[in-house]
């Protein structure tokens, strides 16, 4: 009996063990399941303290953060290029101010999620060049016979619009595993394309 014993205390403290760290009698699961795994992993305790993540788990949520950036990082590139295209076609000083300040706003933003990758050892992906051309080639299209101040903020503003669409389907799919820079980064991202179009609806 007293080996028994001895047994199951000996199986619990290596189950405990995390990092070589055993836990202390305090920490442990109140339903007596004593195994430490991830949470992906099924029949374990929903205590805290089995709430680790595999390696696995882990480098998914690497993996997944790092494609929100990538996908942050093409879209300022591409709103950056959109007000670029469309800032020697603007004839009044006003609103070319505004398009130059939106300008820095996301050159700003893009150099930040560009050091949150790079601090993760990736490289930014910039926009293709087809995708690059598309743009250019559509802007050039649509202000051939329309150059006025009307239809410029009213592209930049359906751009943005897009652009708010695309990013809050993104969060709403990864809310989960998205790391906290990377999110304050999204959200950032968010408020300043609604404040493009704030600033931009008083030429519509």
């Amino acid at each position: 009996m007293k080996k028994n014993q001895n047994e199951n205390q000996m199986k619990k403290d290596e189950m405990l063990s995390i990092e070589g760290q055993p836990l202390k009698d305090s920490e442990e699961c109140e339903c007596k399941e004593f195994e430490i795994a991830c949470e992906c992993k099924e029949n374990v305790c929903e205590c805290d303290i089995s709430s680790r993540e595999c390696d696995i788990c882990d480098n998914q949520r690497k993996v997944k953060n790092i494609e929100i950036l990538q996908n942050l990082y093409r879209n300022t590139d591409m709103a950056k290029k959109a007000v670029e295209f469309l800032m020697p076609k603007t004839r009044e000083e006003d609103l070319l101010k505004m398009l130059s300040s939106h300008y820095e706003a996301y050159d700003d933003l893009s150099n930040k999620i560009t050091y949150a990758l790079t601090s993760r050892l990736i490289a930014p992906n910039t926009s293709t060049g087809m995708a690059v051309c598309m743009l250019r080639r559509s802007i050039d299209l649509k202000t051939i016979f329309n150059k006025s101040n009307t239809h410029i903020a009213d592209m930049l503003i359906k751009g943005n619009n897009m652009g708010i669409t695309s990013l809050n389907k993104m969060y709403n799919n990864v809310q989960e595993d998205i790391d906290k820079d990377v999110e304050n980064l999204l959200k950032e991202l968010l408020s300043l394309e609604q404040k493009c179009i704030d600033e931009l609806k008083v030429y519509l």
